[in-house]
């Protein structure tokens, strides 16, 4: 079949953090083999990353804001009603129109959101097979979350099956992938020493939270793509931003913030992990931590622990058995996916 016969995919690529950017990198080779890709963003940088990539056959378009120069995306989730996030002005509807050109003069097989469950209802409502992209958190409080899983004809949850929460509903047209990145279990690497590593996010530690985690001169410290000015203290290295986390982290341990794709990562490459929750709308990095320290697979931690308990959940994390924990991973998730997507709308 030429590249031209096959199938498209619209593909909305959500711009917060770097995991949507690093999901589509993972399944975009795979799902090319089958489909066409458009993806769409609301985003500037995430449209300018993925024209980076310079994937054949993979097309993007900046949609419409939904907010006006003089309105604000920083309100505040109530979960009282449904779509609080859409302000009462003409700029919504724009976009809903561009949407609606774009399915029309497209004509796509499916519709790939992930993580606007505003676009995936839209999308449905226009007549297209729509999958949306499942994480944890606590979306049964939200009615738009709600209506967002209920009429999407499938779901994506980028995680194992064990991990999931026993009272969701929709697991029965879930399709669970296990945790999958750009690594591979052949990219793992012997610690060369016990170093730390803490992989914070870039300006998502306060200088108070790393100075306790590093105060007990017992250990050896790598900061790693944190803004933060370096700690003065001689067990600390500070890396900034880098291309590559797996060059620098030299120790089994390291803290880490709960994004689903920065624990794929950091499992693949066989670390023993403390998470250390962000604050989500929907406490999705929390419920996934909670999830994981249960089974006794990562250490569950506070941004308020002393120096003490940060020493014990150091000593903690370097008794996870780490052969226990690759039963979550799957080298092949990409691949299964596409198979998936290719069986049900190709």
């Amino acid at each position: 079949m030429l590249q031209s016969d096959k199938p498209l995919i619209v593909y909305y690529v959500h711009h917060h953090g770097s995991g949507h950017i690093a999901q589509f990198y993972s399944f975009a080779p795979h799902l090319l083999q089958k489909f066409r890709i458009h993806v769409i963003a609301a985003a500037k940088h995430v449209v300018s990353q993925i024209e980076a990539m310079a994937l054949e056959h993979v097309t993007t378009s900046l949609m419409p804001s939904k907010w006006s120069a003089t309105t604000s995306e920083g309100f505040v989730h109530t979960f009282s009603r449904a779509f609080e996030g859409v302000p009462y002005r003409q700029e919504p509807a724009i976009r809903s129109r561009w949407l609606a050109e774009l399915f029309i003069n497209e004509k796509p097989a499916l519709f790939l959101s992930d993580g606007s469950i505003e676009l995936s209802i839209m999308a449905r409502s226009m007549g297209v097979r729509t999958v949306f992209v499942h994480l944890h958190g606590h979306f049964k409080q939200d009615p738009t979350q709600v209506f967002a899983h209920e009429v999407s004809d499938a779901l994506i949850a980028p995680y194992p099956v064990e991990m999931e929460d026993k009272t969701y509903p929709y697991k029965d047209k879930t399709f669970y992938t296990g945790y999958f990145s750009k690594y591979q279990l052949n990219d793992r690497a012997v610690a060369t020493d016990e170093r730390v590593s803490i992989l914070l996010g870039y300006d998502n530690a306060s200088r108070e939270v790393l100075s306790r985690i590093t105060e007990n001169a017992s250990y050896s410290f790598s900061v790693i793509g944190n803004k933060m000015p370096v700690i003065e203290r001689e067990n600390v290295r500070a890396y900034g931003r880098v291309d590559d986390i797996k060059k620098y982290i030299t120790g089994e341990v390291v803290i880490t913030a709960a994004g689903t794709n920065s624990i794929a990562e950091l499992l693949t490459l066989g670390k023993k992990l403390i998470l250390l929750p962000e604050d989500r709308p929907y406490d999705e990095q929390l419920h996934t931590a909670e999830l994981l320290a249960q089974h006794e697979y990562a250490v569950l931690a506070r941004a308020d622990m002393t120096s003490e308990q940060w020493h014990d959940a150091i000593e903690h994390a370097r008794k996870i058995d780490v052969s226990r924990v690759d039963q979550l991973i799957n080298p092949h998730a990409a691949e299964m996916v596409t198979q998936w997507l290719g069986e049900q709308y190709a």
